[in-house]
């Protein structure tokens, strides 16, 4: 599974993403924890998710940690907490609601995922998609998921 460029992982990992670099790097001590509840909304033209124009609203209350040093596999960082997405259809006003609360692992400088597991909302090549599973990225930015996905933009014409 090949990513989109600027776009593979939108939630749960470019907003943690954005509240790590706002908070700041982590200092030697106890780890970082940054509560972030504002919600988020991004409208997408045709074509870059969907072939209709998609609203994605995103409801957030979760905790970014960020550490001092890598602990295991050179994680920076983790999220946890409740995140759920409504995904609409801007052509037809029919919307699904998504759990999408992960958690998701930051490695690297800049911090960028390694792996997150439960459920995610990914941009590929093949569409905008409901994964469930284990969620790897190796050096080369290639995606990999044990587990399953639903095709986002479907369940949008159907519902």
């Amino acid at each position: 599974m090949r990513s989109r460029p600027g776009v593979s992982w939108l939630v749960p990992v470019v907003i943690p993403i954005l509240a790590l670099a706002l908070a700041g790097p982590a200092s030697t001590g106890p780890p970082t924890q940054v509560r972030i509840t504002d919600p988020v909304e991004v409208e997408l033209p045709p074509g870059e998710a969907c072939p209709f124009p998609v609203r994605i609203q995103v409801d957030q209350n979760f905790k970014m940690i960020s550490f001092a040093e890598p602990i295991g596999q050179g994680i920076w960082a983790l999220t946890v907490g409740s995140i759920k997405a409504v995904v609409t259809n801007m052509d037809n006003d029919a919307s699904v609601s998504l759990d999408i609360s992960g958690p998701a692992f930051l490695a690297g400088d800049p911090p960028r995922p390694v792996f997150g597991t439960g459920h995610t909302l990914l941009f590929t090549e093949e569409g905008l998609l409901y994964a469930s599973g284990r969620l790897t990225r190796d050096a080369a930015g290639e995606l990999h998921l044990n587990g399953h996905t639903r095709d986002v933009c479907a369940m949008l014409v159907a519902a």
